[in-house]
């Protein structure tokens, strides 16, 4: 059982733009007392660049060892920043990209599968559908660039990232999003 005495004011609270090969990780710390942000710290993990030294004729490497790589990173970063709690995007369905669905569906399926076997299914992931992630960040518009004018307009956000907004990636500022 999860005892909050031992949590101390700051909680953990991780959030994730999954991706085949780049995934978006964005995570926050919190004042547990006042909800205050204390920082937010963010990274991409690019499963092709773990695979890039084996040969491989796409350059990325087959679909299953990008997810084990993945599955690896999200239980490595689980243990080494315990967060409270973590939060995914949900895959989007793009009539001009309808296999891109089944893929993040499975990629979202082995973030799952790393969060049940790190906190022993005691834990959920809560999932974020990308529409009220964007709406809650307060995005008008659609394209990437609107979801990075919209962190612009978060000074609480901006002012506790570890990387200027504009050093970013578009994973990055949507896994902050997310959050």
């Amino acid at each position: 059982m999860f005892d909050l005495s031992k949590m101390g004011d700051t909680v953990r609270l991780l959030s994730i733009d999954p991706g085949s090969t780049t995934t978006g990780f964005a995570l926050w710390e919190v004042s547990f007392s006042t909800g205050a942000i204390l920082s937010v710290q963010t990274w991409t993990f690019n499963a092709g660049d773990v695979l890039f030294p084996m040969f491989q004729p796409d350059g990325y490497g087959d679909l299953l060892r990008r997810l084990e790589c993945l599955r690896n990173e999200v239980y490595a970063t689980l243990s080494r920043h315990q967060p409270l709690a973590v939060m995914c995007e949900s895959p989007f369905f793009a009539r001009s990209q309808p296999n891109a669905f089944e893929v993040l569906v499975a990629v979202l399926n082995t973030i799952r599968h790393a969060v049940n076997v790190y906190y022993a299914n005691t834990r959920p992931l809560f999932i974020v559908d990308p529409s009220t992630a964007k709406r809650t960040f307060g995005v008008k518009g659609t394209g990437k660039e609107v979801v990075r004018d919209a962190l612009l307009r978060h000074h609480d956000v901006v002012v506790k990232l570890n990387k200027q907004p504009f050093q970013l990636s578009e994973h990055e500022v949507d896994a902050v999003a997310v959050g």
